[in-house]
């Protein structure tokens, strides 16, 4: 959808229910995979220990996401403010995911397990998020300016 922004300019709107319900599925998707790789039970087990896991990640994804403006409130948006913003939101929330973990769980944190587990949310966390502001905008012609609301 097109919309003017300050100066006149035009730009596409981004959903941020969108953005919110791809980041959880996100997330979730991490959790599942994780519990495929590191559990001998089967669907059932992934499924049912997924949202413990991913809890603590989505807790502080979405309060660093709000703190660093991952989620933009109606003002203009470019490419890489949206990138650095979803980054930072992304690191910052994770730390806290593993610091939850390791405390009110007792769950180990090696760094292998974090270097993997950031390396894989960068994909499909920033990934689709990227794309989709890439789409936006270049559904509406302008490539790289988009606004929120």
């Amino acid at each position: 959808m097109r919309v003017e922004t300050e100066g006149g300019k035009s730009g596409v709107r981004l959903s941020t229910p969108l953005l919110a319900t791809t980041d959880v599925a996100a997330f979730l998707a991490f959790a599942v995979g994780g519990r495929m790789m590191h559990s001998g039970g089967g669907p059932a087990d992934w499924l049912s220990h997924a949202p413990r896991v991913a809890a603590p990640f989505l807790v502080g994804w979405f309060a660093a996401a709000i703190v660093f403006g991952a989620y933009p409130r109606a003002r203009e948006v470019r490419l890489p403010g949206f990138a650095a913003s979803s980054m930072l939101a992304l690191l910052v929330g994770q730390a806290f995911g593993f610091a939850v973990r390791a405390y009110l769980f007792g769950d180990g944190v090696s760094l292998p397990f974090v270097v993997t587990a950031v390396a894989f949310t960068i994909l499909v966390v920033i990934g689709p998020r990227l794309i989709y502001f890439w789409r936006a905008t270049a559904k509406a012609g302008r490539q790289g300016l988009a606004t929120s609301g």
